[in-house]
């Protein structure tokens, strides 16, 4: 109560959270695929600023030192947050697991860190992905990506731009068949998207 009153002090409006303690994890996704969870224990008890960047403040263990259906728990929980935050390529989503087995979402990271000792290289690595693999793949995923989302938007400005300008009827009716006849390939590669950011195993 002490902190509440000095805090609205300041804010005619603020937020109160549960305190929560627990084991801290984090699960790095490429192309929505889930990696192996890896375990952040902070010597210190904090994982503060010193315990992040710090050689030697952290012990990071991949794989986890968990039971498979914990492990599932996390990876599914992860998948799930990537996709609700419609996120593509890689990311890392990081979690806290109290002592009754449940989870909670910290927070999504969608530019980890990528140096060859960051978490995500390091659940890679799990998976057999050297570093220089997971830059390639990441690297492939978004240019494919790009190439998608170029072609839909071609095709979409191209027929605006034939609406706008009131062209005959005609060259609409030959958009339409031309649309028509190539709607298979666009749903196809639409629906490939997800394929494209899948890692090979």
């Amino acid at each position: 109560k002490k902190f509440v009153k000095e805090a609205l002090k300041y804010e005619d409006e603020i937020v109160v959270e549960q305190f929560v303690t627990g084991r801290e994890f984090s699960v790095g996704l490429i192309g929505g695929k889930a990696l192996p969870p890896i375990e952040i224990a902070p010597k210190s008890g904090m994982y503060d600023y010193a315990a992040k960047y710090q050689a030697g403040a952290t012990v990071e263990t991949c794989p986890a030192d968990i039971d498979e259906e914990t492990d599932k728990k996390l990876r599914d929980a992860a998948t799930e947050a990537y996709e609700a935050l419609h996120l593509e390529s890689y990311a890392r989503i990081d979690f806290l697991l109290d002592k009754g087995g449940f989870t909670y979402c910290l927070e999504a990271n969608t530019l980890p860190g990528m140096t060859p000792t960051s978490l995500l290289p390091q659940e890679a690595a799990v998976e057999g992905i050297s570093y220089p693999d997971l830059c390639e793949k990441i690297i492939s995923k978004m240019v494919q990506l790009c190439l998608i989302n170029t072609i839909c938007c071609f095709q979409r400005q191209s027929a605006q731009a034939l609406l706008e300008n009131n062209y005959h009827l005609k060259l609409l009716r030959s958009l339409a068949w031309a649309i028509h006849r190539h709607s298979l390939e666009l749903e196809n590669l639409t629906h490939d998207r997800k394929r494209f950011m899948q890692v090979d195993t």
